[in-house]
């Protein structure tokens, strides 16, 4: 295999979780279809996530989402935010 060419398929963990991945080409490009979700207890980890995940040229957006710096869209929200938003 050639070193410089581009991954085509890979599989990886995080946290324990199997996942998979496709380069789909100029067919399939990536975008917020997908994201990746973290709730988190309290403020402070919150913090954590959000600060961690926007470091080194990711970028923040509304309402918990975020892009960390390889684009991936993630969702940084409090465990409470489905009772929060219950009620209302």
């Amino acid at each position: 295999p050639d070193p410089d060419a581009p991954v085509l398929f890979i599989e990886f963990q995080i946290n324990g979780q199997p996942f998979q991945a496709l380069n789909g080409g100029p067919y399939f490009t990536f975008n917020e279809a997908i994201s990746f979700a973290i709730e988190c207890a309290d403020q402070a980890e919150l913090d954590y996530y959000w600060d961690t995940l926007i470091a080194d040229g990711g970028a923040p957006s509304e309402c918990g989402w975020l892009k960390d710096k390889y684009g991936v869209s993630w969702q940084v929200i409090p465990t409470a935010l489905p009772w929060l938003q219950e009620q209302q």
